[in-house]
């Protein structure tokens, strides 16, 4: 009699887990416009989480791409990959690091900027450096 509550239990969970839906990266605009955390103002998403997390979702040629952002000022990633970025030619190994965090200083993160297009002074809002993690979405 317990094996078969036991098999009905484990049974239902299994139903109820394929159901639940699945999270997705990245939340629709529709849904975003009325989250009080989130800018929708400057042509993609950004969500701006109480923990000091900063997250965006940038549409670009090579698919969507799924950037987290912490502060050094507030986290500290031990394993996080240094990297400096003086010249275009450095972007390279940046998009070779997916899914990994990026330490990235004041410096480098205001030469990141500078390359894709977004104006530098950004970079002033990290003056103890800048962790980066991002994933290609729909490549």
């Amino acid at each position: 009699m317990k094996k078969i509550f036991l098999v009905i239990a484990v049974a239902l969970m299994a139903v109820a887990m394929l159901a639940t839906p699945v999270f997705a990266v990245g939340p629709p605009p529709q849904n975003a416009v009325n989250n009080p955390n989130a800018d929708l103002s400057i042509g993609w998403t950004q969500l701006f989480l109480p923990s000091g997390l900063f997250i965006e979702w940038v549409p670009s040629v090579m698919g969507n791409i799924f950037f987290q952002h912490k502060s050094a000022t507030d986290f500290y990633i031990g394993n996080a990959i240094e990297m400096t970025i003086a010249a275009p030619e450095d972007l390279g190994p940046f998009f070779a690091t997916e899914n990994k965090w990026i330490y990235l200083t004041e410096a480098s993160y205001a030469s990141f900027l500078l390359f894709v297009g977004i104006p530098p002074s950004f970079a002033e809002l990290y003056p103890d450096g800048l962790y980066i993690r991002f994933v290609f979405v729909g490549k």
